[in-house]
């Protein structure tokens, strides 16, 4: 995977946990994940990458049940609140349903 996919897995995490309002933590975790993310950039800089433009696409062009899978990733990866990991998968499974 290379470094503009994990950029844009991690931030349709981040946008996978706007989703969930019924979560009260949410806001400690989006910072949470917003550091995150600042240090990945920061330790894997991307030449001739525009951040902004990326973020801006994935938040308009990838469905909520792909920032939803991507939250369950990077939040495993954060070893964040199992609460809202349990959340996202109950949101995911009444997604699925809604498509069947």
């Amino acid at each position: 995977m290379t470094k503009e996919d994990v950029f844009r897995n991690y931030i349709g995490a981040y946008y996978g946990v706007r989703l969930m309002d019924e979560y009260d933590l949410k806001a400690y975790t989006l910072k949470n994940m917003e550091n995150f993310i600042k240090e990945y950039v920061r330790l894997n800089p991307i030449p001739n990458f525009n951040y902004y433009e990326e973020a801006n696409k994935v938040e308009k062009n990838v469905s909520k049940k792909i920032k939803l899978q991507d939250a369950i990733n990077l939040l495993n990866t954060m070893n964040e609140a199992e609460e809202l990991i349990y959340l996202i998968r109950k949101r995911l499974r009444s997604i699925a349903k809604e498509i069947d």
